[in-house]
């Protein structure tokens, strides 16, 4: 990200709050999961990195949903 600061860095399959420490060291700028667990959600907000959760089942999107996510990765898709 500090190489290419015009770029909009993200950093993909964040799974725990040290995976969004992670990420906002290295200069993501948003996060995206393979799944939906509140704890990744907490840290990302707690860090101010905005997340993109995945999910693959409508559970998971009514609690992502509950949570406040708006914008929602279907995953897996093919």
């Amino acid at each position: 990200a500090r190489a290419l600061p015009e770029a909009t860095v993200g950093a993909g399959r964040g799974r725990s709050a040290a995976d969004a420490s992670a990420a906002r060291n290295a200069g993501a700028r948003f996060a995206v999961s393979p799944g939906w667990r509140p704890a990744i959600g907490e840290a990302c907000g707690a860090l101010g990195l905005p997340l993109l959760p995945g999910v693959a089942t409508a559970s998971e999107v009514m609690a992502a949903a509950d949570d406040g996510h708006r914008f929602l990765k279907f995953f897996p898709a093919s």
